[in-house]
């Protein structure tokens, strides 16, 4: 495969695309092409250390990209096809949000579709948060009520079709709950699988 990077004089030359990243090529701050070209875009994160979104979304980066975090400025520096990169960034605005000691996490889906496991949790979630909402808070041995700790705390679920893989943004106990939940979930059929049968 070969993408294309300029070179002196405005003329563009066509280079393998594993040897891309050694090659000068444009880089963007904000708004980036949508095209295969490989290009380079710096994303400063707000909410959510570089870092923390580097381990989760390097799965993510094509084999021939690269990913760098910089923590000085908690900004993010993403060498790829700018379409992968465009996708990338939605995922990251996404999961850049403010929340209470909120923590991400990605979780590969072997046997089960990321998007139907994602709208199950989602689903029996949100029944969750709407029955403890009925129900009285847990009091502390010092008769305060414990409001974060009882609630699960899930802002983002999100699959990603191309890894086939869950990416979440939630409290540390919801994530615990929701790899126990995937465990459940996750399993291959028994018998033949598929979704089309044929019966005479």
């Amino acid at each position: 495969q070969c993408t294309i990077v300029q070179g002196p004089a405005g003329l563009y030359r066509l280079v393998p695309t594993r040897e891309a990243i050694s090659h000068p090529i444009d880089f963007y701050k904000e708004e980036s092409p949508f095209s295969d070209r490989f290009i380079t875009r710096l994303i400063t994160l707000k909410n959510i250390s570089a870092n923390d979104m580097a381990n989760v979304i390097k799965g993510l980066v094509s084999k021939e990209g690269n990913l760098f975090a910089y923590p000085v400025t908690n900004t993010l520096i993403i060498t790829d096809t700018g379409t992968n990169i465009d996708r990338l960034v939605r995922l990251i605005r996404e999961l850049d949000t403010e929340g209470p000691q909120e923590i991400l996490e990605i979780i590969p889906i072997i046997y089960a579709d990321a998007k139907d496991i994602a709208s199950k949790i989602t689903q029996i979630f949100a029944e969750e948060a709407d029955d403890q909402k009925g129900r009285p808070a847990r009091r502390s041995a010092r008769g305060q009520a414990n409001e974060q700790e009882d609630i699960p705390q899930i802002r983002k679920v999100i699959p990603d079709e191309r890894t086939n893989s869950l990416i979440l943004l939630a409290s540390k106990r919801s994530v615990q709950d929701i790899r126990v939940l995937v465990r459940k979930l996750d399993r291959p059929l028994a018998g033949d699988s598929g979704e089309i049968h044929v019966h005479y």
